[in-house]
């Protein structure tokens, strides 16, 4: 028993992972679309960019469970999260 709620909890803070990544991604796209186009709105731009920054660190802060292959994936996917944290960061300060 105690292995399959091992096994369901680090399924669920990889799937939870996976779903800020997902949402970060989705914001911090739609800033750099406004970003790098020349008659952009900056500051909306800005509002992307820390809702990403933001949906980013909550994702980092989920705490990963269980062992395997689910545990690794989710520790590859909080350290290219931790990478596109540090980018949205520096675009941020650029505007």
């Amino acid at each position: 028993m105690s292995a399959k709620t091992n096994a369901s909890k680090s399924k669920d803070s990889g799937e939870l992972i996976k779903n800020h990544h997902k949402q970060a991604f989705e914001y911090i796209s739609k800033a750099l679309r406004i970003d790098e186009d020349d008659a952009g709105e900056k500051e909306d731009a800005v509002q992307w960019y820390k809702k990403g920054i933001a949906e980013l660190e909550r994702g980092i802060a989920v705490e990963i469970t269980g062992a395997g292959d689910q545990h690794d994936r989710s520790k590859r996917l909080r350290d290219k999260m931790k990478a596109n944290l540090t980018m949205a960061k520096d675009r941020l300060a650029l505007l």
